[in-house]
């Protein structure tokens, strides 16, 4: 049997800058780091779309994670070493999984690669915090309306259209 405990030890983390994102949307690799929790992918899959469609963005790297787990190395592995420019996390709709989809994101931006993180409005403050403590304290986060979970796929709709404009808000 395994069994995850909560815990750790706690270390003095050094805080850096987020990393710088492309200077442009158009033409963009995205990576996806999915934690397949309920709508997460109907969620990253009409973003990704949306953002391709208004953006001109590029393929999408598609990668899995277990939800309420940290990602698996090869995982992370794949998307630092990937052609994406820009890679989404997603769902941090609840509290286990907000922490994650920070950690895995922060992990990621201090391999070199610029991530932004969905999470619910309801779970903003959580993953600020998070981020903060981990050392990203600016770490891209982009509010979604909760609940994303049991939304039916018409809200999840409305939920990615906001989430690409505001995406689009970070570049010029």
């Amino acid at each position: 049997m395994l069994v995850h405990a909560p815990t750790v030890d706690f270390v003095e983390v050094e805080s850096q800058p987020a990393r710088p994102l492309p200077k442009k949307l158009g033409g963009m690799l995205i990576g996806v780091l999915n934690n397949q929790k309920p709508n997460a992918q109907p969620l990253l899959e009409n973003v990704v779309a949306g953002l391709q469609r208004g953006f001109d963005v590029g393929k999408a790297q598609w990668n899995l994670k277990p939800p309420n787990l940290p990602t698996l190395e090869e995982e992370l592995r794949a998307l630092e070493k990937g052609p994406a420019q820009l890679i989404l996390v997603a769902s941090a709709d609840c509290g286990s999984c907000t922490s994650w989809c920070v950690h895995d994101a922060v992990v990621l931006e201090k391999r070199g690669k610029p991530v932004m993180v969905l999470a619910t409005e309801s779970f903003l403050k959580m993953a600020r915090a998070e981020a903060t403590a981990y050392g990203v304290p600016d770490l891209r986060i982009i509010p979604i309306p909760h609940p994303l979970g049991d939304a039916d796929l018409e809200r999840v709709k409305q939920y990615a259209e906001l989430a690409v404009k505001t995406i689009a808000g970070y570049f010029p």
